[in-house]
C-alpha cells in the first residue's frame, strides 16, 4: 500500500510524463546507442527519486506530529527509549521519515543511555552521543569476547560516565580484565553497580585511580575488592551495598583493619547494606571491650545478613545512630537464644556508644512501643523475625521498624519465651502499646502470661493468620489483667471453636469459635474486637445474653 493511499481521494485526471521522462520514451522507440541511452536513463531515475523524496517530506510536513518542536520529538523519543529499555526496537523512531530521523541523530542525549551491547551498534551510539554524559545499564549474555571489547570502548571515555551498571549473573566476566581499561578520572561518575553471578574476579588497584568524587552510590556483587586502592574514589559514598553469592565466598571478605579503615573513609554513609561480607570471626568466650572504633553519624538504614558472629563483632566496632533502621538476618541458628542475647548485647553497646560521642537523644531508654512477630513456628514463606520499633506511630502513616531480628532457619519449635524475654531485658516492652502477631501459631498461653498479661501501655492486640486459642486460654483467664487492652483485631475470617481462622466453614461450627471469643469478653467490657479493622459488635451477638 502506498503511503498516500487512503488519505485523500483525486479524481483521476489523464496523465501524461514530465518532457524530460517522455523524450527519453520517444529516444528509447526510435532505437540509439545504448550504453549512453542507459547513462541517460539512470540519471532520470535519480532526479526522480529526489523529486519523489522531496514530495514525500512536504506531504509529511503537513500532519500534525511534524509541526512538534524538534526538543519536543526528541522528548517522546527518550520516553520511548526509556519504555524499551534493554532492546533496540526503540531506534525505529529515526526511519518512520527525514525530519525523525534529523532530529532523532541531532540528538545525543538520545544515544548516551546504552542499555544493550550490539557489535555493530554500540560504536554507532557511543558516536552519535558526542559528548554527553553515558548511562550504561548492561546485562551480559552474549559472547564475552565482543562484550569485553565493547566495554572497553565504552570505559575508555571514563570522563563522560554518569552510570555504570554491569549485570553477569549468567556469564563469567572478567572484571579484573573489563575494569583495567578505566584507571582515569570519573568526575561526573554518581552510580556504579558490578554484578557477577558467578566468580567475576576482582577490581583492579588501578580502576578509576583519577578519582570519582561525584560517585555517591555503589553495589558490587560477587567480587573481591581492592580495599586500600578504593579509599581514592569511594569518599563521598551515601550508599554502599556489597554482596557475596553462593558458598565460597569466605576469600573475598575484608579483614576486620580493612572494612575499619573504608568506614572511617565513609562521614556521608547513609545506607549501608552487607550480604556475606563482614570479616570471619570465630565465637570468642571474652566480649570484646572498649569504644568502637568507627562513627556512622549520618546513617539511616543498616542491613547485615551473615553469621551472628560476625555481626555482634561489627556491632562492637561501629556506632550506630539509634534511630537508623536496622535489619538483621541470622544464618547460623544452632544456639539461637544464646547468640540472640550477645548480638542484642553489641547493638546497644553501639548504640550507648554514639549517644556517648555524639551527646544527641538516645532511644533505647524509651523502650519498644510496637512489637512485631512474624512467621514463628510457621511453615510458609515467611522468615521468622522479631520487629520493633522504638516511638508509636498511627497506623495510617507507616514506616519502617526501627529494628528487624530475622533467621534464615525454620525451626519448628522456635525458643518465643526465652526470645521475648531477651527483648524485654535488653530493648524494654514495658512501654509497648502496639502487638501485631502473624503466621506464628504456636505463641503459647504462658508466654502471654509471662510477657504480655501485665504491660501497663498495651492497648492493641493484632493477630493475623494465627491459630488464637492460646491467647483467648490467657483471655479466659480472670488472673490475667492486662490492664489497658482496649482492641483485640484479628483476620478476615472465622473462629472455629479451637481458635483456628478459618475462611469459611459451616454456621454451627463458626458460632462455636464466636462464642468462645465472647464469654471471654464478657468481663471485659472495655475491650472492642474487629476483623481486620470491620468492627465486630459483640454486644450484638446472640451468646452475649446469660446463659439458661
Amino acid at each position: 500500500m502506498s503511503m498516500f493511499e487512503g488519505c485523500i481521494e483525486l479524481e483521476e485526471e489523464p496523465f501524461t510524463f514530465s518532457t524530460k521522462t517522455q523524450e527519453l520514451l520517444d529516444l528509447g522507440k526510435a532505437g540509439v546507442d545504448v550504453q549512453p541511452f542507459r547513462d541517460r536513463i539512470m540519471r532520470r531515475l535519480r532526479e526522480l527519486r529526489r523529486e519523489v523524496e522531496a514530495m514525500e517530506g512536504l506531504f509529511n510536513s503537513t500532519s500534525p506530529t511534524s509541526r512538534l518542536p524538534p526538543e519536543v520529538l526528541s522528548k517522546v523519543f527518550i520516553a520511548v527509549r526509556d519504555a524499551g529499555r534493554g532492546n533496540l526496537l526503540w531506534t525505529r523512531v529515526s526511519h518512520v521519515c527525514k525530519r525523525w530521523r534529523d532530529t532523532a541523530i541531532a540528538d545525543p542525549i538520545l544515544w548516551s543511555d546504552i542499555g544493550a551491547i550490539h557489535p555493530r551498534f554500540t560504536p554507532i551510539m557511543l558516536a552519535r552521543s558526542k559528548s554527553a554524559p553515558l548511562v550504561v545499564k548492561l546485562k551480559v549474555d552474549e559472547d564475552l569476547r565482543i562484550t569485553n571489547k565493547l566495554l572497553g570502548e565504552i570505559l575508555e571515555r571514563s570522563e563522560r560516565l554518569r552510570s555504570l551498571d554491569i549485570f553477569a549473573r549468567e556469564s563469567e566476566i572478567d572484571f579484573q580484565s573489563v575494569l583495567s581499561k578505566c584507571p582515569g578520572r570519573a568526575p561526573i561518575l554518581e552510580r556504579l553497580i558490578l554484578h557477577a553471578g558467578g566468580w567475576g574476579g576482582g577490581l583492579p588497584a588501578s580502576f578509576l585511580q583519577g578519582g570519582a568524587p561525584s560517585l555517591r552510590y555503589l553495589k558490587v556483587v560477587g567480587c573481591t575488592l581492592p580495599w586500600k586502592a578504593m579509599e581514592k574514589w569511594m569518599t563521598g559514598l551515601t550508599v554502599l551495598n556489597l554482596h557475596n553469592e553462593g558458598h565460597a565466598f569466605n576469600n573475598r571478605v575484608p579483614s576486620t583493619a580493612n572494612l575499619q579503615q573504608v568506614l572511617r573513609h565513609l562521614p556521608n554513609l547513609k545506607v549501608l547494606e552487607l550480604l556475606h561480607f563482614l570479616p570471619r570471626s570465630p565465637w570468642p568466650e571474652v566480649i570484646p571491650s572498649g569504644p568502637p572504633v568507627v562513627s556512622l553519624p549520618r546513617l539511616l538504614s543498616l542491613k547485615l545478613y551473615d553469621s551472628t558472629a560476625a555481626i555482634r563483632d561489627f556491632f562492637y566496632t561501629a556506632a550506630v545512630p539509634p534511630n537508623a533502621v536496622i535489619d538483621i538476618t541470622l544464618t547460623d541458628i544452632g544456639l539461637l537464644v544464646a547468640f540472640t542475647s550477645q548480638l542484642l548485647v553489641s547493638l546497644k553497646s553501639s548504640w550507648c556508644a554514639y549517644d556517648a560521642h555524639n551527646r544527641g537523644p538516645f532511644a533505647t531508654p524509651y523502650g519498644v512501643q510496637e512489637l512485631r512477630i512474624i512467621g514463628l513456628g510457621y511453615g510458609g514463606k515467611s522468615r521468622p523475625r522479631f520487629e520493633c520499633r522504638f516511638d508509636y506511630v498511627s497506623q495510617k502513616h507507616y514506616r519502617p521498624p526501627n529494628l528487624i531480628v530475622s533467621w534464615t532457619s525454620k525451626e519448628k519449635n522456635p525458643p518465643i519465651a526465652q526470645l521475648l524475654n531477651l527483648i524485654n531485658e535488653h530493648l524494654d516492652l514495658s512501654p509497648l502499646r502496639l502487638l501485631r502477631v502473624q503466621q506464628s501459631p504456636l505463641l503459647p498461653a504462658g508466654v502471654w502470661k509471662m510477657v504480655f498479661s501485665e504491660l501497663k501501655a498495651l492497648n492493641t492486640v493484632f493477630l493475623f493468620h494465627n491459630n488464637i486459642s492460646q491467647f483467648l486460654t490467657s483471655l479466659e483467664n480472670p488472673e490475667l489483667v492486662f490492664p489497658a487492652l482496649t482492641s483485640i483485631v484479628y483476620s478476615e475470617g472465622y473462629l472455629d471453636r479451637d481458635g483456628n481462622l478459618i475462611s469459611s466453614v459451616s454456621r454451627s461450627v463458626v458460632t462455636s469459635g464466636e462464642k468462645r471469643l465472647v464469654k471471654a469478653l464478657k468481663d471485659r467490657p472495655r475491650i472492642t474486637v474487629s476483623r481486620t479493622n470491620k468492627p465486630f459488635d459483640i454486644s450484638s451477638h446472640p451468646y452475649w445474653a446469660p446463659e439458661s
